[in-house]
């Protein structure tokens, strides 16, 4: 399900974020997420990035759709990996997150 030689060939983003992946879904909870963003630059100054949805950015946090080698990126590279899911088996997201150390 997740190759671990492919990621681990991937080098960090430059940038670190409160990251979140997944599909515009309401099972994903992205409208959590964004107030979890908005409290984090609020009280501690670190900007979100949303790989998977696409809205309009504002300063606290950045959307994006980009390759799978860029989510591993922005992975290696984030504060801290947020699954906000109202239910999941075991996602993908989470195997490649423990991949990316």
């Amino acid at each position: 399900m997740v190759e671990l030689s492919e990621i681990r060939g991937v080098k960090p983003a430059d940038e670190s974020y409160l990251l979140f992946v997944g599909r515009d879904d309401l099972v994903k909870d992205y409208p959590l997420f964004r107030r979890i963003a908005r409290e984090a630059y609020e009280k501690l100054g670190i900007k979100s990035l949303a790989l998977g949805v696409v809205r309009g950015d504002t300063e606290f946090l950045k959307h994006a759709k980009v390759a799978w080698e860029h989510v591993i990126s922005f992975m290696k590279s984030a504060h801290v990996l947020v699954i906000t899911s109202r239910y999941e088996g075991f996602p993908t997201t989470l195997l490649e997150a423990w991949a990316s150390g």
